[in-house]
């Protein structure tokens, strides 16, 4: 008989393969699952559709597959260890015995373990065997359930960009009104057209001054995003490439008017900036009082409605009244326009009727940027107003805001253009979702909540953050790379290169007209008046309403027109060059951690029990795993088994059992029921008292008792059918 017990080398390396593969797996999974998201390799792996899901479910089979294999060879482990150790009960002997063959799995020994027919260490790790090798079969489709839909960046991939029109693909020989039929600037529809969505974009801010009587917005730098795509705009994680940027600063003074008179339909007067250095709030040098003309147009006579008259009334730029303000901006060459934004005789009826009307000044109160002041009609002759002689009263503030410089101003007056193009690098932390609006009928209104948020006209925007507000950021850095990199326009440029950059800023900004935010007055049939869309107009009365901020008011009113008009001839672009992008993809990524813990636990149980099994298997001298005959052999060579063995030949494993304990305990049915309650209510760690077999010298022997060391010297057995008899 050997000495030691020896695995073969067939085994060995099955041995060293299976734990090197079961190491793999669980460095694999941990790689899934711990990598950061900025880990090429994990991103690459990630992104490959239907990759990640695969991997998983191959590894899954191999670490089952060397499970398996560990498992039958442990089961074979444990059994000699469970025979040569202590022994195993006379009615168990060929189960273990033929499990050292390494035929079986830990499930053929499972009946030792219940029955406590094997000690309680070996029944310990026989148990925590069975459950593992169990478990292992289980646990990767429990792995599977911790993946979820998460975005994750996508590759960077190129797609055509279509920033702008192209006027220079139109035919050259074409005088400059056919080339430009595309554009239609009659009549400024789109002020009175509803914008049909709110398309991302990326944007750079800075704060804005800080000065009591004005109200700033801050530089604010906004493109629009050459995306036509919906699905592409909301899920795009970085965009680089050339794009319209929109300087949308606005900055609301407090002003003081000088005069005021009414005429024609219009109030005309003379304004200049109140109590505010123009030097502190950042935009240059004071001006001269400016002149100003404001049609007033047809007001709603539905009093509720007329809280919601409000109007902006530019100040137009002359030889005669230069506004030489500058208001700061990171875009060069850009001019400064001015407005004055009030709200016409609200509470008041007015019927525009061409007659003049002279007016005396009862009071005026300033609140940050507004000028609140009242007005007396003098001449009582005047049927302009149902009561002459009353008084008028109303709200004003003048706003800054920059624009491109005019194609005409531009070539007539030698300036650059401004700049209205650049190469843009944006990204957000997160995908979004394009805002809506729809009709609230509680208060008969538009719900622009969602919008507001992405404009930023909401109070404490700032701590939103661009990610907050569902749009992309410009970081300064890029910003101010974009800016150096732009190239000039001179003045010799082709006339299609101007009209190329200023016509949507003639889109947004008709010139002579009175821009009316009202839900109910109406547009003036001489262009002078024109009446925004609702939608325009409770935009402007709920951000006013909800930040007490005129300057976000205009603001918002303003983007959100240049956008609506960008987006109406964007299908119109033509292409020109490429833009470089990646996405937040939808996929299947690991997103908890209960399967994973429980197959890395489950791997560490098994494998520290394999270990204690093989330690415990170290000491073994007679069991040859993986060999058949001598698991035989050591049963017939028992002089006290082999007259057990000719009893039994056609009887099952329960029979054999039956007789053992009628033949030791002589109890009969009762008995035996007594003895099945006793087994299923007596503790785990109890010892079975009966006939034990051990294999000493090769061979199976009888241990009646079991003491710290060796087992007592064997005792005869009787065979089964005497000790019935007996």
């Amino acid at each position: 008989a050997p000495t030691t017990t020896t695995l073969g080398l067939l085994l060995k390396i099955g041995a060293i393969l299976s734990l090197l593969a079961l190491a793999t797996a669980g460095s694999f999974v941990s790689w899934l699952w711990w990598s950061p998201p900025d880990n090429e390799r994990w991103r690459n792996w990630v992104l490959t559709p239907n990759r990640l899901q695969m991997s998983i479910t191959v590894t899954g089979v191999i670490s089952r597959t060397a499970i398996s294999f560990l498992a039958t060879l442990a089961t074979a482990m444990i059994a000699s260890v469970a025979i040569e150790r202590r022994g195993v009960l006379l009615h168990t002997v060929a189960r273990a015995s033929i499990a050292r063959s390494g035929v079986s799995g830990p499930l053929s020994l499972a009946q030792l373990a219940l029955e406590r027919s094997v000690e309680t260490t070996v029944r310990a790790l026989l148990a925590v065997l069975i459950l593992t090798t169990m478990a292992a079969q289980l646990t990767w489709t429990i792995l599977l359930t911790d993946l979820r839909q998460q975005p994750i960046v996508s590759h960077p991939r190129q797609i055509p960009n279509a920033h702008n029109l192209i006027l220079s693909d139109l035919d050259p020989t074409e005088d400059d009104l056919k080339q430009l039929s595309v554009i239609d600037t009659s009549e400024a529809g789109h002020l009175v057209q509803r914008p049909l969505s709110s398309e991302i974009f990326a944007e750079y801010s800075e704060p804005g001054v800080q000065l009591e009587g004005v109200d700033d917005t801050g530089p604010t730098v906004r493109a629009f995003l050459p995306i036509t795509q919906r699905e592409t705009r909301e899920t795009v994680h970085m965009f680089q490439g050339m794009a319209r940027v929109f300087e949308s600063r606005v900055m609301c003074i407090r002003p003081e008017i000088l005069r005021l008179q009414l005429y024609q339909g219009e109030i005309c007067g003379t304004v200049q900036l109140g109590s505010v250095d123009a030097d502190s709030a950042g935009i240059g040098a004071g001006a001269k009082p400016l002149n100003f003309t404001c049609t007033i147009p047809n007001l709603s006579s539905d009093p509720l409605r007329r809280k919601e008259n409000w109007q902006f009334c530019e100040i137009f730029h002359s030889n005669n009244q230069p506004i030489i303000w500058k208001l700061p901006s990171p875009l060069l060459g850009l001019t400064t326009n001015v407005i004055l934004v009030w709200d016409g005789f609200t509470g008041q009826d007015y019927n525009g009727t061409d007659t003049d009307s002279t007016v005396e000044k009862v009071r005026a109160d300033y609140t940050g940027p507004w000028l609140s002041t009242t007005y007396n009609i003098r001449n009582l002759s005047d049927y302009s107003f149902e009561k002459p002689g009353s008084d008028i009263s109303f709200n004003m503030t003048l706003c800054l805001f920059s624009q491109c410089v005019s194609t005409s101003g531009s070539i007539q007056s030698g300036y650059l253009q401004g700049i209205n193009f650049l190469n843009i690098s944006a990204s957000s932390a997160v995908n979004r979702t394009e805002p809506t609006y729809g009709w609230d009928k509680r208060t008969k209104s538009f719900d622009m909540e969602s919008i507001r948020r992405q404009l930023g006209a909401v109070p404490h925007a700032s701590s939103l953050g661009a990610s907050g507000r569902g749009i992309l950021s410009i970081s300064q850095d890029s910003l101010k790379s974009s800016i150096d990199q732009a190239p000039n326009i001179s003045i010799e440029a082709p006339h299609h290169v101007w009209r190329e950059a200023a016509w949507l800023w003639e889109m947004v900004s008709p010139p002579g007209a009175t821009i009316a935010l009202c839900s109910q007055c109406r547009s003036r049939e001489d262009n002078t008046v024109f009446r925004m869309d609702q939608v325009y107009a409770q935009l402007f009365n709920h951000t006013l309403e909800e930040t007490k901020s005129p300057a976000l008011a205009v603001q918002a009113v303003q983007f959100m027109l240049a956008r609506s008009v960008y987006s109406y001839y964007q299908n119109s672009n033509g292409v020109s060059g490429n833009a470089t992008i990646d996405n937040f993809d939808l996929m299947s990524l690991p997103g908890s951690f209960v399967g994973y813990w429980t197959v890395i636990g489950t791997f560490a149980a098994f494998v520290l029990a394999f270990a204690a099994i093989a330690v415990l298997f170290r000491a073994t001298q007679c069991s040859l795993p993986d060999n058949a005959w001598h698991t035989v052999s050591q049963i017939s060579e028992s002089e006290e088994l082999r007259r057990v063995t000719r009893e039994v030949t056609v009887m099952s494993d329960n029979d054999v059992k039956r007789l053992v304990n009628e033949t030791e305990k002589g109890k009969g049915l009762v008995g035996r029921a007594h003895s099945l309650l006793r087994e299923s209510l007596s503790g785990f760690w109890s010892r079975d008292a009966g006939t034990w077999f051990s294999v000493r010298d090769s061979i199976f022997v009888r241990v009646s008792e079991v003491s710290e060391g060796r087992p007592s010297t064997p005792k005869k057995t009787e065979s089964l059918e005497t000790g019935r008899r007996a």
